[in-house]
C-alpha cells in the first residue's frame, strides 16, 4: 500500500507493525458455536467482529500518525479526515480480499457500487473505540488550528490598536521589548511563532508585583513555533515512543514469555504504568522545552502548560494504556473460554479490586508526573529559559555494588528524571540554607543514572517526593530518610549503601 509522502519511515513502520500484530490475532478459525453467535443489535455475527477489529487496529495506527502531522501543522484538519477515511476504505478492501475464504468471519460486503465503504458497515465501524479516538484527536487538532488562527488575528488587532493609541510600537513581525527586568518575554526567533505578539507580553501582564498582581493569563491556544522547534519536538517524541514500545514489548502477548494468568498480568501492569509515566514526562518535556525557549512569558504567566500541553500528554498516555490493555484482552479472549473471560472481567470491575487499584494508581502517577513537569518548566521560564547544564559522567555500579567508571547519557524518554534535579532547580533555595551541596548533586546523578524522577524513587519505597526535593535543594534530612533513599536506589542498577551518601 502506498503511504502519504509526509509519512517518514518510523510512521510507516508503525503501521506495518500494527498490521502484523492484527494478522496474528486472526490465526486460527473460531468454532461455529462461537463465531456464529448473532451480535445483538446488528446484522453481524460474533466472528465478524474479529474481522472488523483487524481493520480498525491497522486504521488506528494510520490515524494516529495523521493526527501527529496535524498537531505539528503539516496537515490541516480536513486533509487528516480525508486521508484517514481513504485509508480505511483501502484497508477494508484489502482485508476483504485477504480473508474472503474464512467462513468463520462471516465477512459482509464491505463496499457499495461506487467503491465506498457500505453505509451499514461504516456506521458499525464508527462505534469502535479506534474510530472514537480518531474523532477526538481530529477535533482537538481542528480546535488547535482554529485557536492559532484566532490568536494571530487577535495579535494583529492588538498591534494596530497599540500603534494608533501611540502607547507602543508593536509590529506583528517582532514582540515588544521587555518593559522591565522582571519581564519574562523571550527574544524573537527566526520563524513564524513570533510573527504574532505573544499573549501576555505586555507591560501589565508581565509585571509580577506581589501575590495580588494580575491573575494568570488564560491560554488562547498554542502559539506557533518555528520549524526547527517543531522538528525537535517530533524527534524527541519519536525517541520517547520508541523507548516505550521497546519497554512494553516485554508485557505484550506477542512476547513468547507472556504468562496468561491474572496475577502475572497485574504484576506487569505496575511496571507498564511506570514506563507510561516516563513516556508522559518525556513528551511533556519535548514540548515544554521549546515553549520555554520561545515563549517564557506565556509559560510563566499563563496556563499554556496546564491547559494545553498537560491535557494532551494525559490523553495520549491514556490512549497508550488503552491500546496495551485492549491487546492483552483480545489475547485473553482467544485463549480463554468466554465464561472464564467474563468472570475475569466482572471481578476486575468490582470496587476495590486489583484492577481498580491499578487504574487509580495509573491516573495518580500520571497526574503527579504532569504536575511535576509543569512546576519544573515554569521554574525554568522564571530562571530565563536557560537549558540545564550538561550532565556529568555517572558512576555505574555492578551487581555487588562496586563502582566502575562509565559515561551514561539518559535517553530522551528519561529526561524527566534528569531535569528533576537540575542545578537550576537546586539553586532556587537561598545559598545560606544549602548545607549539603555534594549530597544534592549525588542524588541528582543517581536519579539520572537510573532514569528516575523523584516520583519513581517514591514508587520504589523511597521518601516522599517533597522530602526528596529537600535533598536536591541541599537541605538537611534525617538518617531514616537517607536509609530509605539508599534502599530504594538499590532496587535498580546495583546496591547503594548508606555510607555511599555524601555527608556534606
Amino acid at each position: 500500500m502506498e503511504y502519504p509522502k509526509e509519512f517518514d519511515k518510523i510512521a510507516r513502520a508503525k503501521i506495518v507493525a500494527a498490521e502484523i500484530l492484527a494478522s496474528r490475532e486472526m490465526y486460527g478459525a473460531w468454532l461455529p458455536a462461537q463465531s456464529d453467535v448473532p451480535l445483538a443489535g446488528t446484522n453481524y455475527r460474533l466472528g465478524t467482529t474479529r474481522f472488523f477489529q483487524y481493520i480498525m487496529s491497522i486504521f488506528a495506527a494510520f490515524a494516529n500518525e495523521a493526527c501527529v502531522l496535524g498537531r505539528v501543522g503539516v496537515w490541516p484538519a480536513d486533509r487528516i479526515d480525508r486521508e484517514a477515511r481513504e485509508f480505511l476504505r483501502l484497508i477494508a478492501i484489502e482485508a476483504e480480499a485477504k480473508y474472503s475464504e474464512r467462513a468463520d468471519l462471516h465477512i459482509p460486503n464491505m463496499t457499495d457500487k461506487m467503491g465506498k465503504i457500505d453505509r451499514p458497515v461504516m456506521e458499525h465501524l464508527e462505534t469502535y473505540p479506534e474510530w472514537q479516538h480518531f474523532q477526538r484527536d481530529l477535533l482537538e487538532v481542528a480546535k488547535a488550528h482554529s485557536r492559532a488562527g484566532n490568536l494571530g488575528a487577535l495579535a494583529r488587532d492588538m498591534a494596530t490598536l497599540a500603534h494608533v493609541a501611540g502607547s507602543a510600537k508593536v509590529s506583528p513581525a517582532a514582540p515588544p521589548s521587555a518593559p522591565s527586568k522582571d519581564s519574562r518575554s523571550g527574544p524573537a526567533s527566526d520563524g513564524g511563532p513570533q510573527a504574532a505578539q505573544e499573549p501576555g507580553s505586555s507591560n501589565q501582564a508581565n509585571s509580577r508585583e506581589g501575590p495580588h498582581a494580575e491573575s494568570k493569563l488564560k491560554s488562547a491556544g498554542r502559539p506557533k513555533l518555528p520549524a526547527e522547534a517543531l522538528q525537535n519536538i517530533i524527534d524527541a517524541e519519536k525517541a520517547a515512543t520508541e523507548e516505550l514500545d521497546k519497554a512494553l514489548a516485554d508485557y505484550l502477548p506477542s512476547n513468547p514469555k507472556f504468562v496468561y494468568q491474572p496475577v502475572e498480568i497485574n504484576a506487569g501492569c505496575w511496571k507498564v504504568i511506570e514506563h507510561l509515566t516516563t513516556f508522559a514526562a518525556a513528551i511533556f518535556n519535548a514540548q515544554a522545552r521549546e515553549y520555554v525557549k520561545h515563549y517564557p512569558a506565556l509559560v510563566l504567566g499563563g496556563d499554556l502548560l496546564s491547559a494545553e500541553v498537560g491535557p494532551e500528554v494525559v490523553r495520549r498516555t491514556k490512549l497508550r494504556w488503552n491500546t496495551w490493555e485492549d491487546e492483552v484482552e483480545r489475547a485473553l479472549l482467544t485463549r480463554w473460554s468466554f465464561e472464564h473471560y467474563r468472570a475475569y472481567a466482572e471481578e476486575g470491575n468490582q470496587p476495590g479490586s486489583e484492577d481498580q487499584k491499578l487504574l487509580e494508581h495509573f491516573f495518580r502517577r500520571l497526574d503527579e508526573a504532569v504536575a511535576d513537569r509543569t512546576n519544573y518548566w515554569q521554574e525554568q521560564a522564571e530562571a530565563g529559559g536557560h537549558e540545564s547544564p550538561p550532565k556529568p559522567e555517572h558512576t555505574a555500579r555492578t551487581i555487588v555494588g562496586e563502582p566502575s567508571s562509565v559515561a551514561s547519557e539518559p535517553p530522551v524518554a528519561s529526561e524527566g528524571a534528569a531535569d528533576a534535579g537540575s542545578a537550576a532547580e537546586r539553586t532556587a533555595t537561598p545559598p545560606a540554607t544549602v548545607s549539603y551541596p555534594k549530597r544534592a548533586a549525588w542524588l541528582q546523578d543517581e536519579l539520572a543514572f537510573r532514569e528516575w524522577s523523584i516520583h519513581d524513587l517514591r514508587g520504589q519505597g523511597g521518601p516522599d517526593w517533597k522530602t526528596s526535593r529537600k535533598i536536591l535543594d541541599g537541605l538537611s534530612v534525617t538518617r531514616v530518610v537517607l536509609e530509605k533513599t539508599a534502599a530504594a536506589l538499590s532496587k535498580k542498577k546495583g546496591r547503594v549503601r548508606l555510607t555511599d551518601i555524601p555527608q556534606e
